[in-house]
């Protein structure tokens, strides 16, 4: 498929801004014609809120560090909205002044109600196998399953940016050294869910010991327990993890919502990709691709109620129904007449959240800044030609106007992207995520310097040939947006020809871009895997011996930094080394970084517990374990 000025149209500069007026998008498995407006004016908006000054540990919400005192807020407005600077959403849509909405402290005054149906939406039919290179999508099953370790997580009013990492399915954990790791089963029983092959056996301690060893084997997960040397069970309550060397990584690693623990079974005859069979709060009872999918309550889940203290077991909920809404027209009319409970939330433009505002203007609403779990990029194949040339990776970085995106696309409510967990490092001056400044100059708009450095790598227009990008029939709205806005850049800045190369679904996206050695011959569209801990964007990512290293990079030099941070165990020192590799990184220009939207969650009033966590997205997408603590009024 080839793209030209009729994929992109509209483009023109304002006097201070320059921005994309909009975006049509044709063709197969693409929304259809979409277009993006500015909010807020033609001036430049306020500077944010600075984010709090960092502690020892990763910590710290940018922004607004506690809940305001004295009046309420008013309910956001649609038209409010349209309108509002950063710095008043940074205010005003912080999710610790929940508390303060009429209806919200009424409700929590009585305590969670058990019972209910939360109802979302689907785009694309589900994926189960929890060990196969597409194990990113899989995470999109709410509360089925359990893994060693996860975050502490208070509801609603839990601070934004604790990092506290506690047991999850074993009762607790404890490093004995620096190399030595055990875990303690809990003392009730706990089950498998009812389901063939497992049929609802009891869970043992072989059964953690061969959960860990699947993870260890599989290909998005292995480089989180690259380091383990020996896994044993000395009695029927305890495993012993034995690393080779210190692993500073491993706790916020491996507790990601993808290091999900399976069943033997399952893997042995094969049925991992067919159904969702766990440990956790939900059950899957019911999966059809063109209809929905249907979780109900386990009853025999072990866990009770850490919030309210009322001893009540979870879930509250008694079922989770995902509606199958493949288009953006049928999810939004789906919103608007109340049969979803949450509108989206995740790389929306200003005028989507107003649209959805308009539609439940009894919506709540709040913004936190851009997980560092979800940093959109296109991938480049730097072991093709001519993107072996490092000249001209940086010519097709520096030919992109992210800031037109920013306020074009993204109504102001983005940053630029790149994927690191800026919450880790101490930026206390810094506004938001990174900055334009601190990503370098190759992240820079200057088509000038750009078209300079194609002449000196021996091209005068173009490339030669058309490049291929391949997309996914799934990426609609302001994703493809912005990778088309990308591409139209390319031609008009530098005469670069670009082929859109489709998949049909999720997992053929996921095939093409991370089975082994990559199937994509130019640039792919891709998102860093889910990570909480800079390694997993360090090593996991980016050393050449990495299986998660979907990016063809192969640097002696970033191998080596890799390397030597995931040994530190000094917060302050793994800092300078992880800086180091990012600087060499972006000097390099692996790949190509576009925006990354703020995040909105946008939800009916009757639904709790669903406030976001940096390190993870609760609606229901990955990080949705915490949804066996939602409830509804």
């Amino acid at each position: 498929m080839n793209l030209s000025n009729d994929w992109i149209v509209g483009r023109r500069r304002l006097s201070r801004r320059r921005a994309l007026r909009g975006a049509a998008v044709i063709g197969a498995g693409v929304a259809g014609a979409a277009l993006f407006g500015c909010g807020g004016g033609d001036g430049e908006q306020p500077a944010p809120a600075a984010q709090p000054k960092g502690a020892a540990a990763p910590a710290g919400s940018p922004g607004a560090a506690a809940a305001p005192a004295g009046q309420p807020p008013v309910a956001v407005k649609a038209a409010d909205f349209q309108k509002m600077p950063l710095a008043q959403m940074f205010k005003d849509l912080d999710p610790m002044r929940l508390r303060y909405l009429p209806g919200q402290v009424e409700a929590l005054k009585k305590g969670p109600v058990t019972g209910g149906t939360l109802q979302y939406s689907r785009d694309a039919p589900p994926t189960y196998d929890v060990l196969g290179v597409g194990a990113l999508f899989v995470s999109s099953f709410p509360g089925t399953h359990n893994s060693l370790l996860t975050f502490e997580m208070n509801g609603d009013f839990g601070p934004f940016g604790a990092t506290k990492i506690i047991a999850d399915l074993p009762q607790g954990y404890e490093f004995v050294d620096n190399t030595t790791l055990v875990f303690k089963l809990r003392n009730e029983p706990i089950y498998w869910h009812d389901h063939p092959p497992v049929k609802g056996r009891e869970f043992t301690i072989e059964d953690l010991k061969y959960g860990v060893e699947a993870l260890k084997k599989a290909p998005t997960q292995g480089p989180t327990y690259r380091d383990v040397d020996t896994i044993t069970t000395p009695d029927a309550k305890t495993l012993v993890i034995r690393f080779k060397q210190s692993a500073a990584y491993f706790l916020r690693a491996s507790a990601t919502p993808y290091q999900w623990l399976v069943a033997k079974e399952q893997v042995e005859d094969g049925s991992l990709a067919k159904w969702a069979i766990g440990t956790g709060a939900f059950r899957l009872v019911k999966s059809e691709p063109t209809v929905g999918i249907r979780f109900e309550r386990n009853p025999k889940y072990f866990k009770t109620d850490p919030i309210y203290s009322t001893g009540k077991k979870l879930p509250f909920l008694d079922a989770i129904d995902g509606k199958a809404l493949p288009d953006l027209a049928t999810n939004n009319a789906a919103w608007a007449a109340g049969q979803i409970d949450y509108g989206y939330a995740v790389n929306v433009s200003r005028t989507d959240v107003v649209e959805r505002l308009r539609d439940r203007p009894d919506a709540v609403i709040v913004m936190v800044p851009p997980p560092p779990s979800y940093f959109p990029l296109i991938a480049m194949n730097s072991q093709t030609a001519p993107f072996t040339d490092v000249r001209v990776r940086r010519a097709l970085s520096m030919a992109i106007d992210r800031q037109a995106m920013i306020e074009g696309i993204a109504g102001g409510v983005a940053a630029p992207a790149y994927g690191q967990d800026w919450t880790y490092f101490d930026r206390a001056d810094n506004p938001w995520p990174w900055t334009m400044k601190e990503l370098g100059p190759y992240i820079a708009y200057n088509p000038k310097e750009a078209k300079a450095l194609l002449q000196a790598a021996g091209f005068t227009k173009g490339l030669g040939r058309p490049i291929e990008l391949g997309f996914a029939t799934s990426d609609s709205g302001t994703n493809a947006a912005v990778w088309l806005a990308m591409a139209d850049f390319w031609k008009q800045e530098l005469g670069i020809e670009v082929q859109i190369s489709m998949a049909p679904d999720n997992p053929a996206f996921a095939q093409k871009l991370r089975s082994k050695g990559g199937l994509y011959q130019d640039l792919h569209v891709a998102t860093p895997l889910p990570a909480w801990d800079p390694d997993d964007w360090a090593f996991g990512q980016l050393n050449s011996k990495s299986t998660a290293n979907f990016y063809k990079v192969n640097d002696a030099k970033i191998d080596e930094l890799s390397e030597k941070q995931q040994r530190i165990l000094d917060v302050n020192e793994r800092r300078q080394v992880l800086k180091q590799l990012m600087d060499r990184d972006l000097d390099q220009m692996y790949r190509l970084w576009g925006i990354d939207f703020y995040k909105f969650t946008i939800r009916s009033p009757k639904l709790f517990n669903f406030a976001d966590h940096y390190l993870a997205w609760l609606t229901p997408g990955w990080g949705e374990r915490k949804l066996e603590m939602a409830w509804k009024a």
